[in-house]
């Protein structure tokens, strides 16, 4: 991890309200687990990029991350990224968005479908 990296990861108050949204579907046991599902869609869905404005801290690096694999893959798909967990927290944030919003479209969607491009 650089220097410069975060050590907290944290949720916009858009991604806090989408968080809960998303987890009342039942379809994860731990917010870790959707906040992680939300980096693999956005990152399926080639998210480029950014920051996470106005982020207020949720998770520690070390809660989402405990052997660095999260950190690993997501320098190794955007190679050009050496802050990982600056960008781990706006692809959550970006996710959750992006699962509300095919979550509203079609509110019967399962889990499985979400996979589906």
């Amino acid at each position: 991890m650089a220097s410069k990296d975060k050590v907290t990861i944290g949720l916009t108050q858009n991604g806090k309200t989408f968080l809960e949204q998303i987890f009342k579907l039942g379809w994860f046991n731990q917010d870790l687990d959707l906040a992680k599902f939300a980096i693999s869609y956005a990152v399926s869905k080639k998210v480029d990029q950014s920051e996470a404005k106005g982020a207020s801290t949720v998770w520690n690096v070390g809660s989402l991350d405990s052997d660095g694999s999260v950190a690993f893959i997501i320098s190794e798909i955007y190679g050009e990224c050496d802050t990982p967990y600056k960008l781990a927290e706006y692809l959550i944030d970006e996710g959750l968005k992006m699962i509300v919003e095919r979550v509203n479209k079609k509110p019967d969607i399962s889990l499985i479908e979400m996979l589906a491009p």
